[in-house]
């Protein structure tokens, strides 16, 4: 079976909300994987999800509902439109340099970590629709009180509970290993500071996700009514670079 030629990504519905960058990563992906023959797909990552996890999951729902951040809910959605439609999932801060649908040989496909208590991530996966693999990830989704009390930080607990602790998990547990295929970070997930000609994406790593992020980080700047100053990327800003001007993806 062919991976649908099928561009999946998750947004806040209103692009005031959005950070300058993922306006950037976004449209990478139309250049390269350029309408009709492929098919772009924008989440809403509140309501446009919900509905998607109640009428195909939704034995999940209350779980998925009850969840104690919103990029959890966006992690656990971004596993029920793969194995619902197929196709290619990528973050909202993931820039596209080259189209790569003919390198996504097998039935499952997802970008290998850049550290080193991760085998993969989440930000970028690619299947087949009702793929057993990504079933096995919905099933083994889990939260006890037992990981909020004693996980030492937000992080770690969204990685634990649906980010890429789970899906390396998972991927240990699952036996065919022959039909999953990693895609190498060299080519997939390099550093964002750093391009070389043979990159196929790059995380930009904003470093911000969802309402939770982005109402926090508004509180913290309470006054200034410039939004895009406010989600401005923090990684990029360190190192003295200005947005604005800087030609971030042939750096």
């Amino acid at each position: 079976m062919m991976i649908p030629k099928i561009i999946h990504q998750i947004a806040p519905k209103n692009k005031k909300r959005w950070h300058p960058i993922w306006e950037k990563c976004h449209l990478s992906w139309k250049k390269q994987f350029p309408e009709p023959e492929y098919k772009h797909v924008l989440w809403n990552d509140d309501k446009n999800i919900d509905s998607i996890v109640s009428k195909n999951y939704p034995q999940y729902f209350n779980f998925y509902k009850n969840l104690p951040y919103h990029i959890m809910k966006i992690d656990f959605a971004r596993l029920c439109i793969l194995h619902s439609y197929g196709g290619i999932y990528a973050d909202m801060d993931m820039f596209c340099y080259k189209n790569f649908y003919d390198e996504l040989d097998s039935n499952v496909n997802i970008i290998e970590s850049i550290s080193s208590d991760e085998k993969v991530q989440n930000s970028l996966m690619a299947s087949v629709p009702n793929h057993r693999f990504l079933q096995m990830c919905i099933d083994l989704c889990k939260i006890t009180d037992q990981d909020i009390i004693y996980s030492p930080c937000k992080e770690v607990l969204i990685k634990k509970v649906l980010g890429p602790y789970h899906l390396s998990n998972v991927l240990n547990l699952y036996e065919l290993k022959e039909e999953i295929k990693i895609l190498p970070s060299e080519h997939f997930n390099g550093k964002y500071y750093f391009f070389d000609s043979k990159c196929r994406t790059r995380h930009m790593l904003t470093g911000l996700w969802g309402t939770d992020d982005i109402k926090v980080h508004f509180e913290k700047n309470k006054g200034n009514s410039n939004l895009q100053k406010i989600l401005k990327n923090k990684y990029l800003s360190d190192k003295g670079i200005n947005l604005d001007t800087f030609d971030f993806y042939k750096n």
